[in-house]
């Protein structure tokens, strides 16, 4: 049964009809992960989506009056919460650069010790407060000889919020609520200790 009134040209050719139409109360939330991709995304999570009897199949996504991308919708496999990616929000601005000034390689003993740093800068342009959720990486070592160690400057609180570490991943986790027009100011640091005849890539 289509609830919703129609008007159809009698012009013999076929034309799509809205058959539903439904208001979904979500939360926004940002995600920036610059070693990857320098562009913040932004993502909508939708709760208590099951009871709208949604079908599984392709979903056009629109933001703001602009079409954004298509995804698969599957309500067979989703979780509590639907996430649906609304793409890449210019209006969030971060900038990582490496701090020259911090990095240093030094051997004593029969150890090498690689010493690197990154400061991290983000905006929010925007007119209202921002959710975000910042994501770096350190190096995961496979080998017992190798040491990685985050300096404290790094595990000190922002806003209040102390980074959360994966160290099976090596990923370090900011939960952070920028204000309208504010600028928070992170530091990634961390040294990398191993024996000085040890070859290691990717650090």
């Amino acid at each position: 049964e289509i609830k919703l009134p129609q008007d159809l040209p009698s012009d013999n050719q076929n034309h799509q009809v809205f058959i539903q139409n439904y208001e979904l109360p979500a939360e926004y939330q940002h995600y920036a992960l610059p070693r990857l991709d320098p562009d913040v995304f932004l993502i909508a999570r939708v709760s208590n989506w099951e009871k709208y009897d949604l079908l599984p199949g392709v979903a056009s996504i629109y933001f703001e009056g602009a079409y954004v991308t298509e995804t698969q919708l599957n309500p067979n496999f989703t979780v509590d919460t639907m996430d649906l990616s609304l793409g890449r929000d210019k209006k969030i601005a971060v900038k990582r650069e490496q701090i020259k000034d911090f990095y240093n390689c030094k051997t004593f003993g029969g150890n090498k010790e690689h010493s690197f740093g990154y400061e991290i800068t983000i905006r929010n342009n925007k007119n209202e407060d921002v959710n975000l959720i910042f994501q770096d990486q350190v190096p995961v070592s496979q080998n017992k000889d190798m040491t990685v160690k985050i300096s404290d400057e790094t595990m000190k609180p922002t806003n209040g919020l102390v980074p959360e570490f994966d160290e099976a991943r090596g990923y370090l986790t900011w939960r952070l609520k920028l204000k309208p027009q504010e600028t928070i100011k992170l530091n990634l640091k961390y040294t990398v200790k191993h024996p000085k005849d040890l070859v290691v890539q990717g650090i």
